[in-house]
């Protein structure tokens, strides 16, 4: 996986990732939860993966999302993603975002998820759901992505594990 830090996408004001030794343990985070990717989600494989580039931008202040976190498919060739994070309460708590946020691009990797069926709506393995009619923690891909972040994060993190 490329990972790319993209200071201002979304918050011109933004220095949330300007710091070098967070961008450095946010890869490394992302390599060691890559690594485990293929053992969670069936199917998934590390050419896939090395295929895939991922922007972290910071999307505090953003007044069109009102999640910790979010991830968007850029490419619809599944290539590109964006990971943005909006808040995040110090180096555990990214870690556990991260681990959430890499679920959704394995489940948009393995086919699990599409997207492309309109503004307010998804496919999960096959069903169509409106997004503005189920709350999100109903969803069955975040109940999904909830339980495998668990897989890559585990249930004790150690944060010295991400600091090479």
């Amino acid at each position: 996986m490329k990972i790319e830090f993209d200071l201002g996408k979304i918050n011109p004001d933004s220095k949330k990732f300007e710091n070098q030794l967070l961008r450095k343990n946010i890869k490394n985070a992302i390599d060691i939860y890559a690594a485990k990717l293929p053992e969670v989600y069936r199917g998934l494989d590390n050419d896939v993966l090395d295929n895939v580039t991922i922007h972290i931008v910071d999307a505090s202040n953003s007044d069109d999302y009102g999640q910790e976190a979010f991830t968007k498919r850029i490419k619809l060739d599944n290539s590109e993603f964006i990971i943005a994070i909006s808040q995040f309460n110090g180096q555990t708590d990214i870690y556990e975002l991260l681990a959430h946020e890499l679920c959704h691009i394995s489940q948009f990797l393995t086919g699990m998820i599409d997207d492309r069926v309109g503004n307010d709506s998804v496919i999960w393995k096959g069903e169509v759901f409106v997004l503005s009619s189920i709350p999100p923690q109903k969803r069955p891909w975040e109940k999904d992505a909830i339980k495998n972040q668990l897989k890559l994060y585990g249930t004790h993190p150690d944060i010295n594990r991400f600091q090479k």
